[in-house]
């Protein structure tokens, strides 16, 4: 299980509650100090990254695959409409 949680400057402080029996082992992982303009450009590049993939995939070049290099017909399909 993964719970998000914060240091208030004296304690751990779980953002969620959780039941939890005494003497639970825990394991902690401290993550670098981020502000929310770094998660909001990091947002932004991956945005464009995948933006721009998909730009290349649905452009309005000609397909490189011809009818001609297929080797075995698929019977189901049907093609563009």
């Amino acid at each position: 299980m993964t719970v998000r949680a914060h240091f208030d400057g004296h304690h751990v402080q779980l953002d969620e509650p959780v039941t939890l029996q005494p003497d639970t082992e825990l394991l902690v992982t401290i993550l670098p100090a981020a502000s929310k303009t770094d998660f909001e450009a990091e947002r932004r590049e991956w945005n464009e990254f995948a933006l721009a993939s998909f730009a290349r995939l649905y452009d309005d070049e000609p397909d490189i695959y011809t009818s001609e290099m297929i080797k075995i017909r698929n019977p189901k399909f049907r093609g563009r409409k």
